[in-house]
Order: C-alpha cells, then structure tokens, then sequence
C-alpha cells in the first residue's frame, strides 16, 4: 500500500548499487516510489566519528552555496530586523552554521535533529537544538528540509507535526531527489533514502496535510558552482522557470531534484 495516499502498489525496480527493491503506487495522481522493507531508523545517515569535523569540512565545502541560499531565502520570506528558522534534520548543521554567522544576532535557528549521537555540536555555534517537534514553540519565519523527506519513515505524519507549529506567514522550503524509473537513478545512491517523490506525490502529501502545492523552480543556490557558472545558471534558470510556470518540464542537469517552496493554504 502507498504511504502517501494508500492506493495499491507494484513491484518498478531493484536498485542497481543497494539492490533494494521499489515499490510505486499505481494511482496516477500520486505515483509515489518507495522501499517498503525498510527498518525504523533507516532512514539516518551514518555520520563521521568526528562531528565537529565532519561539520567544519562541509562547511568549508558548501560555505558560499550556503550564502547564497540565504540570500535567496531573504528575498522570498522578505527581509527583516530579526528572524526565526527553523532547520528541520539540520545533521551536522553546516547551512545553519553559515546563516548563524552571516546574520548573527539577526536570527534565532532551533534545529530539529533526533540524532542522540550530534547532542551538543550545536551548542558549540549558539544554535538550539531539539530532538521532539513538540517542544518548538517559536513563530517560524521559515522552516527549511533540505534532503530530509526522503529519509522520513512516515513522511504524512511528520508534515502534519511540521504543519501544526505554521502559521500563514511561515514558509516551508523543501528539498529532495526526484523518483526515477532507472535502477540506477541518483536518488538510490544513499541507502538511508527510503522514499522517492514524484511532483505529484509531494504535492499529494503537502495537500492532504493542508499545504498549498509546491512552487517548484530551478534553484541554482542550492549547487555548488565558481562565480562565472554560478552566473550563467542564474540567467538559464529564468528561462527554465518560466517554462514551469507555463506547466512545460524542460530537460536540464538538475531536472531529477524538486525545489521550492510552499505555505498553509
């Protein structure tokens, strides 16, 4: 049975590098892909013994993207004296690390992450973490999943949590690979990955949880590029967006990712 919408399922695939086998429900309105015999807990990257260095070499790594993707977040949620995110699966924390220093005393960040192994790297850079949803009780300017919902053992349970500490002004920014019918697609690189949205099983769970359907763009901020390439995407992406916007799906590297945002309805 689908997670999603739980409509029947079929057999699509085994993955060629993990060997799991995918299921993806046969309602056309959803088409969800998923591994059904995960294990709870599954769904958790493994991470370095070293925290603190795993998190310092991704943020040496994705630093300026990380800049860049603040900035971007700013000219979408408006700007403001003073903010408050939220970093839901924040891992070792380097994106949130980033706007912490950029923006300083500027924002509040609560980081929502149930890794007992990562209590106390937090503290380290004045960033406030959680391991129970049910203990954030701030007004969220923005609350960001950023290659998290992939890894949910129960993706509708977690976005009606997510949707109950919303207000109408908050934002919801998420991130995660697009399901492909290849056995050797991306997104079943990480065997910690446990589900695989379509466009329509994405906008089918932030619906049934009272979301508006996503608004889903090319976000060149969210990739690692020089200043010259970063430019040029910049400019390929209007394009590719508006071609979106008229409903039409233009073939571009970064096609097989979803990105956007969306809000209470």
């Amino acid at each position: 049975m689908c997670p999603i919408c739980k409509s029947d399922s079929k057999y699509s695939l085994t993955t060629a590098k993990h060997g799991y086998e995918i299921f993806s429900c046969i309602n056309e309105k959803c088409n969800h892909y998923y591994f059904k015999d995960f294990h709870p807990g599954q769904g958790v990257d493994e991470r370095e013994e070293n925290n603190l260095k795993e998190s310092d070499d991704n943020l040496k790594k994705f630093g300026d993207r990380n800049k860049k993707l603040l900035n971007y977040f700013i000219k979408n949620i408006g700007n403001k004296e003073r903010f408050t995110f939220m970093d839901f699966g924040s891992g070792v924390a380097h994106i949130s690390r980033t706007f912490k220093n950029t923006l300083g005393e500027r924002v509040k960040i609560l980081c929502f992450e149930p890794n007992k192994n990562l209590k106390g790297l937090y503290d380290q850079f004045d960033l406030n973490q959680i391991s129970d949803i049910n203990e954030a009780n701030e007004k969220y300017d923005l609350i960001y999943l950023i290659e998290v919902i992939e890894h949910l053992d129960n993706p509708l349970e977690t976005l009606l949590q997510i949707s109950k500490i919303m207000d109408n002004d908050t934002k919801l920014f998420i991130t995660t690979p697009k399901a492909v019918n290849n056995i050797n697609g991306d997104c079943y690189d990480n065997p910690a990955h446990i589900h695989f949205f379509t466009i329509n099983s994405l906008n089918y769970l932030l619906e049934l949880n009272g979301f508006k359907k996503i608004k889903l763009k090319y976000i060149p901020e969210m990739y690692v590029f020089d200043s010259a390439k970063y430019k040029k995407e910049k400019l390929k992406a209007i394009i590719i967006n508006f071609f979106q916007i008229l409903g039409y799906r233009p073939k571009f590297k970064f096609e097989n990712h979803l990105t956007g945002f969306t809000q209470l309805k």
